[in-house]
């Protein structure tokens, strides 16, 4: 593992558990907190494999987000599920 991947990987154990802690103290995860990790993901992937990667992180997380978007249009979840 180089430097880079070290560092994303503490990076996104920091985040995890700041999520989880938030999570049991306030039974909700901060936008800032998720929007944090996003561009983090975005700025490691760059850094590891440049613009193809960041369109492979940009593709792997929008894709979970319009299916989820979906069930919301038709009530199965509510918006904070």
């Amino acid at each position: 593992m180089n430097m880079v991947q070290d560092l994303a990987a503490r990076t996104l154990l920091v985040i995890l558990v700041a999520a989880v802690v938030q999570d049991f103290m306030y039974m909700k995860i901060s936008n800032r907190l998720i929007l944090m990790g996003i561009l983090f993901s975005l700025a490691f992937g760059f850094m590891t494999g440049g613009l193809r990667q960041v369109l492979y992180v940009l593709v792997n997380i929008s894709f979970p987000v319009f299916v989820l978007y979906l069930f919301y249009l038709l009530g199965v979840l509510g918006a904070g599920d």
